[in-house]
């Protein structure tokens, strides 16, 4: 995570600068002319200047393996009818991020034994600018943090990561999606504040110049409507957890997560906190029954128990 050293025009452009040449080269590389290239000019400095430069290869490797899909029709129904995936399940799961979907193929070769992840954002046509911006910086976010250590074991069961979420191979079940959403979020709104500092400066890319000016002021609020994020925002602003989780997420030693969070709150606490965010997410978010309420209570509980024993 850097600490925001690029403060100077200079260091701007020059990030600006790399960022382009690397996107051409990628394109170049696919074989790729899309109206894009300003967009992730932009979105390949910020990431590089809020991960900073020994992230500089996995940020490459991240645009380099994944294709970007432009929809004419809903998302959705592209999705579920070429891969065969259940369209209201589809419908469900963007309406964190209006405007893109990320998905995921993994391929397993027989003669290797390891698998082959294509990666795809897809992208609708009607989305404004603002949306697709933001929208194309958290579904790059989710590989980045995918990377390392993409296939995992629990429980006797193998899966596929993304950051936090796990996704079994047998059953397809995943797991702990919402909460993967809620802390990238959160990632992402400090991404789009580096995108924000470049506007303060006199930028002589004249692409990445425009598309900054046209987005000035982002705005966020319909990617914050998850409940999970106000829940988990007072961990994410403790400096230390934050810390953890970034690493944790992007290395893919999930466990130092578990393990730090206990380290305060106490043995089994992180498993409570999980299955409390399980019962937030998947009962019906238009109703307030009793046993959510519970759910709610029970993890903001535990997250303020982790924050004030960590700063007292």
């Amino acid at each position: 995570m850097s600490d925001g050293n690029i403060d100077s025009e200079l260091e701007v452009n020059k990030y600006i600068d790399y960022s382009r040449c690397m996107i051409k080269q990628i394109d170049h590389i696919k074989k790729i002319n899309d109206n894009l290239s300003d967009i992730k000019t932009l979105i390949y400095a910020g990431m590089l200047s809020y991960y900073g430069i020994d992230c500089l290869d996995d940020i490459y490797i991240a645009f380099l393996r994944t294709n970007f899909v432009s929809c004419e029709k809903d998302i959705s129904e592209v999705i579920s009818s070429e891969y065969n995936v259940d369209f209201d399940l589809i419908k469900n799961a963007s309406k964190h991020c209006p405007g893109t979907f990320y998905l995921v193929d993994g391929v397993k070769n027989l003669l290797t034994n390891k698998y082959f992840f294509q990666r795809s954002i897809f992208i609708s046509q009607d989305i404004n600018l603002n949306d697709l911006i933001i929208g194309v910086t958290h579904q790059l976010n989710h590989v980045i943090n995918s990377l390392h250590h993409p296939i995992l074991r629990k429980r006797d069961s193998y899966g596929s990561r993304m950051g936090v979420c796990f996704e079994h191979f047998d059953s397809r079940r995943i797991e702990l999606l919402d909460l993967e959403e809620a802390i990238n979020i959160l990632q992402v709104a400090d991404i789009i504040n580096e995108f924000e500092r470049f506007s303060y400066y006199d930028i002589n890319d004249s692409g990445v110049k425009a598309v900054c000016d046209s987005c000035f002021h982002f705005s966020l609020d319909k990617h914050f409507n998850n409940e999970l994020v106000e829940i988990i925002k007072p961990l994410y602003d403790d400096r230390w957890f934050r810390q953890v989780l970034f690493d944790a997420r992007y290395n893919g030693i999930l466990t130092d997560i578990r393990d730090e969070f206990e380290s305060k709150v106490g043995l089994g606490s992180y498993t409570c906190f999980i299955r409390a965010c399980d019962r937030i997410s998947y009962l019906d978010s238009n109703v307030d029954s009793d046993e959510k309420t519970k759910a709610k209570i029970a993890a903001k509980l535990l997250v303020k128990t982790y924050v004030n024993k960590h700063n007292n």
